[in-house]
């Protein structure tokens, strides 16, 4: 590892349409900033918003806060490479808009990592929710912390809580632009971290809070847009990767002829009827709220297949 005593931390935050939680992101990180040591830069790309989030962004001063507007959508990856090429820092912190700092010294700690020369570092996410969606995220939060404790980094960490050092970022070519779609994004440009970098970080200190909003209609479409676009990019680019994650046991491109066929039959007849039945469930705080977790893991599950079904028609 190589020591940067004079680390300088700069966060990077890619935003579509996300007003609603953008604001409380920005303030507790200002808040970290003025506790931290030394000084932290704030970029935010603004991904072609139609909502509030434009105005929100030209509130803040320009000296806090920088922004990157794109007049087109272009997607996560290209949003957060371009925050990070605004940003003048020895070390990026990627955050989510609706990833919200559980602790003013948040950034106090990333800048320790930063100082002992850690070139990757993340943390918790913990999700915020209701219902079924607080035991789902739950559930997910649990395999992620237990696969970072294990060391299987691959599976534990995204990009929603992530420090890099600057070096390590360009050396791997960031974000791969190709993504313009949902999922995958993150696990692409951690695969070729760890290529180059096998040691890395778990630190709880850096939790998050996720103010996720989910709906069934949102997590599905984006579990669609997941199975048809960018998992199988993910598996041209680094097929290794992809294949050790679990979204591979039910890709139908990957088993044979047989149950390929009946996953993508499950996907085309399936997701609908799933999809419906979760958001019944959804709101039924009377049913059982393991019955309705599981509603909404086989609704994501199915939607992803309907997503894989579809490349075939491409």
């Amino acid at each position: 590892m190589t020591e940067h005593p004079r680390a300088k931390l700069g966060v990077v935050i890619p935003v579509h349409n996300g007003a609603t939680t953008l604001a409380r992101t920005l303030d507790r990180l200002l808040a970290c900033a003025d506790e931290a040591p030394s000084g932290v830069q704030i970029a935010v790309c603004d991904d072609a918003s139609n909502d509030e989030t434009p105005a929100l962004l030209a509130s803040y001063p320009a000296c806090r806060v920088t922004t990157v507007t794109h007049a087109n959508n272009r997607g996560r990856a290209l949003a957060c490479n371009d925050a990070a090429a605004a940003l003048d820092t020895e070390f990026l912190v990627f955050l989510d808009a609706d990833c919200e700092p559980l602790d003013t010294g948040y950034l106090t700690c990333a800048l320790e990592h930063a100082h002992a020369g850690h070139d990757i570092v993340y943390g918790p996410i913990t999700g915020h929710a209701e219902g079924a969606w607080a035991r789902y995220l739950d559930a997910v939060e649990a395999r992620r912390n237990a696969a970072a404790l294990a060391g299987r980094h691959l599976a534990g960490m995204t990009s929603a809580n992530l420090m890099i050092s600057r070096e390590l970022f360009e050396r791997v070519g960031g974000f791969c632009p190709d993504y313009r779609h949902s999922g995958f994004e993150d696990k692409d440009l951690i695969a070729r971290l760890l290529e180059h970098v096998p040691r890395v970080e778990f630190e709880p200190r850096m939790a998050v809070a996720h103010e996720a909003g989910n709906t069934v209609d949102s997590y599905c479409r984006k579990m669609f847009e997941a199975g048809r676009y960018t998992a199988p990019l993910f598996d041209r680019r680094l097929p290794r990767a992809y294949r050790s994650l679990s979204f591979a046991r039910i890709d139908p491109d990957l088993r044979s002829a047989p149950i390929a066929t009946a996953l993508r039959i499950i996907g085309r007849f399936g997701a609908a009827p799933m999809r419906a039945l979760a958001a019944f469930g959804e709101k039924r705080a009377w049913l059982p709220t393991n019955l309705r977790v599981s509603c909404l893991r086989l609704a994501a599950a199915t939607a992803f297949l309907a997503g894989a079904a579809q490349r075939k028609r491409d």
